[in-house]
C-alpha cells in the first residue's frame, strides 16, 4: 500500500469519525479495504466496500475471501458492483487501447472535474443509495482511486433516493495532478 493511499484513508476516516458519517470504499482485491479496516478499529463508523466480483469481472479482480470475512466479522458490508452493459475489463481495455472511455456524458464530466477516483466515488454512492444502505439527508464519505489504492475521498450528502441524487459537500482528498 503506497503512502498516498494511507494518507487518503486516514483523512477519510478522520472526517467520518468527526461527523459520525459512514464510509463507502471502492476496493478491487480487498487490499485497500483491509487497510481502512485497521484505521476503523475501535470505531463505530460503518463501512461499505464495493468490489467488482461477478461474472463480468476477471478472476484476478475478485475480492479476497479472507478480507471479506474480516470485514463481515467486524460488522461491515461488502457489495459487488453493478456493472453496465460493457464488462469492466473490456471497458478498461478499450480505454487503454484506443484512448476512448466507455462513459456516459455525465460520467465523463465528473471525471474531467474530479478525476477517475471522484467519478467512482459518485458511482459507489449511487449504488449504496439504490441498495438502501444510505438514506436521504445522510452525509457519507466515499473513497476510490484508479486501478490500485485510493487517491480520492469526497464528502457527499444524499439529497434524493429515487432517483439517486447527491451533493458534493467537500473534497477531502484528491490527487495533486487532478487538482489543476
Amino acid at each position: 500500500m503506497n503512502d498516498s493511499t494511507s494518507e487518503v484513508l486516514r483523512q477519510a476516516v478522520e472526517w467520518a469519525r468527526e461527523r459520525q458519517a459512514p464510509v463507502l470504499l471502492a476496493s478491487t482485491s480487498g487490499v485497500t479495504a483491509e487497510k481502512i479496516l485497521s484505521l476503523l478499529r475501535d470505531s463505530k463508523v460503518p463501512l461499505t466496500v464495493v468490489n467488482h466480483d461477478g461474472p463480468s469481472a476477471p478472476k484476478d479482480w475478485w475480492f479476497r475471501p479472507d478480507i471479506r470475512k474480516k470485514l463481515r466479522d467486524a460488522g461491515h458490508t461488502v457489495l459487488s458492483a453493478k456493472t453496465g452493459l460493457i464488462p469492466p475489463a473490456l471497458a478498461r481495455w478499450v480505454t487503454k487501447t484506443f484512448g476512448i472511455a466507455a462513459l456516459t456524458g455525465k460520467d465523463r464530466a465528473l471525471e474531467e472535474i474530479l478525476g477517475t477516483g471522484g467519478r467512482v466515488c459518485f458511482k459507489i454512492a449511487k449504488q449504496a443509495i439504490e441498495r438502501g444502505i444510505v438514506r436521504t439527508g445522510e452525509a457519507v464519505v466515499a473513497v476510490a482511486g484508479r486501478v490500485t489504492g485510493a487517491d480520492t475521498a469526497l464528502a457527499l450528502r444524499v439529497t434524493q433516493t429515487s432517483p439517486p441524487r447527491m451533493a458534493l459537500l467537500e473534497i477531502i482528498s484528491r490527487p495533486p495532478s487532478e487538482t489543476g
